[in-house]
């Protein structure tokens, strides 16, 4: 009995010393990797001092290009002459100009105004005419485009929506006939109907309620012929 217990107590030591070992190896080494770690931190900052640098400086190269390529008179300076040079060298972008339109809507047209003025700015910003569209007011004088849905006779409805125009007022008629995409139809002159001499132009759209401005022959005359006049006048 007393071998056994001797044997036990024995055994004990023998464990309690290899923990005993094994702690102090582990801690010994802690402070290495401790070190180890903050080593690995000090050269994470400085590739990410490196990288933010590099975007800093890109940024900054970008803005000086994108300011030499737009507004390349308001960097010309006469002590830097390589710069000046620089920039004789750079495409000038056009600008385009800006035209003001009054728009007037004589009728119920669902909206298909503004799908006619989306085409109609679209084809003007390829001449270089930026269009800008306002609610019409009596008092100006810029050019005004009458929207006028055909309810009853044409003539009827050109009249009404003319009615309210100031004297002297340059406007274009765009007449909107609601009419399905499959049917045909043929229009007399608008214009032979007009008797106001300030009409610049007038011309034919074709719509319906579901579809609204549909791709058409019509409708395209229509825009072309709008967007020409504006052209003339920008």
């Amino acid at each position: 009995m007393l071998r056994l217990v001797r044997r036990l107590y024995q055994g004990a030591v023998g464990m309690l010393e290899v923990l005993c070992r094994c702690l102090w190896w582990v801690w010994s080494w802690v402070p290495a990797c401790i070190s180890f770690l903050h080593q690995v931190y000090e050269v994470l900052c400085r590739c990410l001092c490196g990288v933010l640098s590099l975007v800093q400086a890109s940024l900054s190269f970008l803005k000086k290009s994108f300011e030499l390529v737009y507004n390349p008179e308001a960097s010309q300076d006469k002590d830097h002459p390589h710069q000046a040079r620089r920039q004789r060298l750079l495409p000038r972008w056009p600008t385009a100009k800006d035209f003001i339109i009054k728009v007037r809507i004589a009728g119920k047209t669902g909206g298909c105004e503004q799908r006619f003025l989306e085409d109609v700015s679209k084809r003007l910003s390829l001449q270089g005419v930026s269009l800008k569209v306002e609610e019409f007011r009596e008092t100006s004088r810029h050019l005004l485009l009458v929207f006028c849905p055909i309810a009853s006779r044409i003539g009827t409805d050109m009249d009404n929506a003319l009615e309210e125009l100031a004297a002297g007022q340059k406007a274009i008629l765009v007449l909107m006939h609601y009419i399905q995409r499959d049917k045909t139809g043929t229009y007399v002159d608008a214009m032979q109907q007009v008797k106001r001499a300030d009409v610049m132009l007038t011309v034919h759209t074709r719509y319906t309620l579901q579809e609204g401005l549909y791709p058409c022959k019509m409708n395209e005359v229509a825009v072309a012929d709008v967007a020409a006049v504006i052209k003339d006048l920008a």
